[in-house]
């Protein structure tokens, strides 16, 4: 591990994160600033930086340090984990109804790559 940042930065911010980390020359960035935030931060990585991979990992570290409990192993075994984050954090149900856009545009983009 070269080096670690909180992630609350907004986007003005980005600059001064990305100095830190070309600095660090790092292999692997993981971001988990949440949907949208992380993805903006990692476009501007693959554009600014010279790394090897940067993945969004979402709210993993906090299911992992144990800040936000994991679904029963049931719902796990279901692949329905989303569901239960959904049920424990209500504003999530929001982030539900941008997924039928979303994969409308990457099908779209798929289509027409295609031609």
């Amino acid at each position: 591990i070269k080096g670690s940042h909180h992630g609350y930065i907004d986007e003005h911010e980005f600059k001064n994160i990305l100095d830190d980390i070309s600095s660090k020359k790092p292999y692997i960035i993981l971001v988990g600033m949440g949907v949208e935030k992380q993805e903006l931060f990692i476009d501007h990585c693959r554009n600014k930086l010279d790394f090897g991979i940067a993945i969004g990992v979402g709210g993993i570290f906090d299911v992992l340090s144990g800040s936000i409990p994991r679904a029963p192993y049931f719902l796990q075994r279901l692949s329905m984990e989303w569901l239960f984050r959904v049920l424990i954090e209500p504003k999530r149900i929001v982030r539900l109804i941008f997924l039928p856009k979303f994969l409308y545009y990457i099908f779209k983009e798929k289509l027409e790559s295609m031609k």
